[in-house]
Parts: structure tokens; C-alpha cells; sequence
């Protein structure tokens, strides 16, 4: 890994942490019944929330 992208992992990790916790606060709102939200659907940021945290841990060992 070349050494000026040491933090790449661990920015992909954090942005998936995020879009998993927009995910379950968006999925919670539409229980509630709240207003929809506008852009991407609540399952959109969990599938992109796994997957971005998939792809971290694996930029870890690449």
C-alpha cells in the first residue's frame, strides 16, 4: 500500500458507518410515519452502508 493512502480504509470504513446509521434512522422514521425522505431510499444506504464496510476491511489487506 503506498504510504499517502493510509486513511483510505479507514475513510471508506467511516463512510459506511454513516450510510448504515442513515439508513436505520431513515428506516425508523418511515415506522413512525414521518414525511418521506427525498434521494435515496432507506434500503439504498443500508446495502450501500454493507457494502462500503466490506470494501474498507478489505482495503485493509489490499
Amino acid at each position: 500500500m503506498n504510504v499517502h493512502s493510509w486513511w483510505v480504509p479507514y475513510a471508506v470504513l467511516l463512510f459506511g458507518i454513516w450510510d448504515l446509521a442513515t439508513g436505520i434512522s431513515r428506516k425508523i422514521k418511515d415506522r413512525k410515519g414521518a414525511q418521506p425522505s427525498k434521494g435515496l431510499s432507506s434500503n439504498a444506504f443500508l446495502f450501500l452502508g454493507v457494502l462500503f464496510i466490506i470494501t474498507g476491511i478489505w482495503a485493509f489487506f489490499a
